[in-house]
């Protein structure tokens, strides 16, 4: 009898120690709407685990921009890292934030930390102008900027009364609007006809839910000139209105009265372009004031633009400003091409003389940097004879590859006139992209008029020729003797 013993047989499965693991808030005191960084790091007795799961709460605010919890996973370095954003307070309150950290196998464990946040502070916001005096019925830019201690503050509700004038977005003494990410909220108030220099105060008046009951109001003082004049500009150009991509224009501009015809000191120029960098300032705008001679200079790089094959048009407004005389806004527009070979067009003929009646093929060939040039466009007008390829005095196409365009000349059914030789001239037209004015050139063939005998010139078909005639007179007459030396001899 065999007898049979079970065995047991027991597994001990080892959990994971997760109490090393740690919780991390920076910076640890914030203002409503701020950021702070929050870090897990999970760690068990073997070190750094992946794929744990971390659950995050607060009592208010938000991570990563959504809810008030959190649900992930440590990552390979067994971290997990959120952004939490302040609720707004209106005072300082603590929040605590609370991490549940739990893997397979393991004790659950929890982290909190506490953050203290404290009101939006609105002791830095501004209520500014693009400058203090403005003429009448000109525009300045106003600017509100909401901002403390903490940073800038977004979303804030800003009014703005002005007791008359007009703002351009709204075409009435007041305005209002949110400020944006960076704390901004603008408008262009223009100002009112005066008839001699007056001051207006205009006031804005600031709120948001983050703030006490009663809004903040800044105000601002500006002053309204009046208007006696009016600024023109004389531009000159280094470079005129097309450039090359790398060349530099040199802008020389003379702000004058337009009434005095006198230059105007301590005008104010403003420059703004699309592209392209202006020397002194090292950017796309440029602000200078006219010398004691009303000029100022500017230069325009062209270096970093990036023109089209067909050129591009780079316009630069200009605006010119003095108190008491009429704002000048001047725009200039200019072509700028990409650099391109120098051109070179060669024509060639197998002879530069033909006789009257035989025809001769004359080949033109275009090159840019040294490199043949396919499908330019070239016509050909003859003042006589005809093409092969188009029967006519004109005759057009387009290079090849290689850069050539062929014709031949036919001078069958010419007509000269003379015994001289004739030089003919062809006119010869070549549209090269992208040189975008027209070459033109001439070209000319000697054509001599044909020979007979003894020399004798002749032209055009043989019974056309004077000496044909001459020739058919004389055996007329000759024929005529020898018939009435017949009849006498009878």
């Amino acid at each position: 009898m065999i007898l049979i013993t079970p065995i047991l047989i027991q597994f001990v499965v080892c959990e994971e120690d997760l109490s090393g693991s740690t919780l991390e808030v920076s910076p640890l005191e914030i203002y409503s709407q701020e950021n702070s960084t929050i870090t897990v790091e999970v760690k068990g007795s073997g070190g750094l685990v992946e794929g744990a799961n971390v659950d995050l709460s607060a009592e208010g605010g938000q991570f990563n921009g959504g809810p008030e919890i959190y649900n992930g996973t440590s990552n390979t370095a067994g971290l997990v890292v959120v952004n939490w954003t302040a609720p707004v307070v209106l005072e300082v309150t603590n929040y605590t934030i609370r991490a549940i950290i739990s893997f397979v196998n393991s004790t659950t464990v929890i982290r909190e930390e506490t953050i203290l946040v404290h009101p939006l502070d609105f002791s830095q916001t501004t209520f500014e102008a693009e400058k203090a005096t403005v003429n009448e019925n000109e525009a300045v830019l106003l600017i509100v900027t909401t901002k403390g201690t903490g940073g800038v503050i977004p979303e804030a509700t800003v009014s703005i009364i002005a007791p008359d004038g007009s703002f351009n977005s709204t075409a009435s003494t007041t305005t209002s609007g949110v400020t944006d990410n960076s704390g901004k909220f603008q408008d262009f108030w223009i100002a009112p006809n005066v008839d001699a220099e007056q001051n207006r105060t205009l006031t804005a008046t600031i709120s948001h839910d983050g703030m006490p009951p009663d809004p903040l109001e800044l105000d601002l003082e500006l002053v309204v000139s009046p208007v006696e004049g009016q600024l023109i500009l004389d531009i000159e150009l280094s470079e005129g209105e097309q450039l090359i991509i790398g060349e530099t224009q040199i802008i020389d501009i003379t702000v004058i009265d337009q009434l005095t015809a006198e230059t105007i000191e301590g005008a104010e120029v403003y420059f703004n372009a699309v592209d392209g960098i202006f020397t002194e300032s090292g950017s796309d705008i440029y602000h200078g004031t006219t010398d004691s001679t009303g000029t100022m200079t500017v230069h325009w790089e062209t270096t970093t633009l990036e023109p089209s094959y067909l050129g591009t048009n780079y316009p630069i407004d200009i605006t010119a400003a003095k108190i008491g005389l009429k704002t000048n806004y001047t725009t200039l527009t200019f072509l700028v091409r990409p650099e391109v070979g120098e051109l070179d067009v060669a024509i060639e003929s197998e002879h530069n003389s033909i006789s009257l009646g035989e025809s001769v093929t004359i080949t033109i060939t275009i090159q840019i940097g040294g490199i043949p040039y396919q499908d330019a466009l070239v016509s050909i007008v003859a003042l006589d004879g005809v093409f092969e390829s188009s029967g006519t005095t004109e005759v057009s196409g387009y290079t090849t590859a290689d850069g050539e365009f062929s014709f031949t000349w036919e001078t069958a059914d010419m007509v000269m006139e003379g015994s001289n030789p004739v030089n003919y001239t062809f006119s010869i037209t070549i549209d090269i992209f992208p040189y975008y004015l027209e070459q033109e050139y001439d070209y000319s063939i000697i054509v001599e008029p044909t020979t007979i005998g003894d020399g004798i010139g002749s032209s055009g078909a043989f019974y056309t020729q004077w000496w044909f005639y001459l020739i058919v007179g004389l055996i007329i007459i000759g024929g005529g003797s020898i018939i009435i030396l017949i009849t006498r001899n009878k």
